[in-house]
């Protein structure tokens, strides 16, 4: 709901852009010269095996949004600041 509240509040600066249901293959099939080294957070070595992944539509927004949109909406909606 705050994503939804949070696209809402940035249509006053650009428009969204629907961006339609479809799939994708996501992951990697070779491995690097530093998977085996712990050098590399587990979270990145997830990414295999190759797997298909489908997504619903959604809405994106036609341009990025800047720290200043971003602290007006926070402002503007009272909306709690994220912790990072």
């Amino acid at each position: 709901m705050r994503h939804a509240l949070f696209l809402l509040a940035l249509t006053a600066y650009s428009e969204p852009v629907l961006i339609p249901a479809g799939k994708f293959t996501m992951g990697r099939t070779k491995s690097t010269s530093d998977d085996a080294t712990k050098m590399r957070p587990q979270i990145l070595l997830d990414d295999r095996p190759l797997h298909e992944v489908t997504i619903s539509a959604f809405y994106l927004d036609s341009h990025e949004v800047t720290h200043a949109e971003y602290a007006g909406f926070v402002k503007a909606k009272r909306h709690r600041v994220p912790f990072h």
